[in-house]
């Protein structure tokens, strides 16, 4: 390891989904910023559920792949999985991370 940085021995979430922070901005939802509300969505809904500690929706800076009218994401594992990664239709968002949320349940 270097001098001045370490690895985490492990995160609080099992698996971290990463919503394109530019995606976002390019695509509004009522003037906000998309990423930043699917965000929001997914946590309340994650709370509701009590499974806060197995996904965590985190905005991150752009991933590198830019659609058009839509915003995307990545699913990352802390249990050595393979990463996903997902173009969000934000007129179906929601029923895609509903599916996202099936599969992590799923494992559990």
């Amino acid at each position: 390891m270097g001098k001045n940085f370490k690895e985490l021995d492990s995160y609080p979430a099992q698996r971290v989904f990463l919503l394109c922070e530019k995606c976002g901005m390019k695509n509004p939802i009522n003037g906000e910023n998309a990423a930043r509300v699917l965000q929001q969505w997914m946590k309340s809904e994650l709370k509701a559920h009590g499974l806060s500690m197995k996904l965590r929706p985190v905005v991150s800076s752009c991933l590198g792949i830019c659609p058009e009218k839509s915003v995307t994401a990545a699913l990352l594992s802390n249990e050595g999985e393979a990463s996903h990664f997902y173009v969000l239709n934000l007129k179906n968002s929601q029923e895609v991370f509903q599916e996202i949320l099936d599969e992590v349940l799923k494992d559990s």
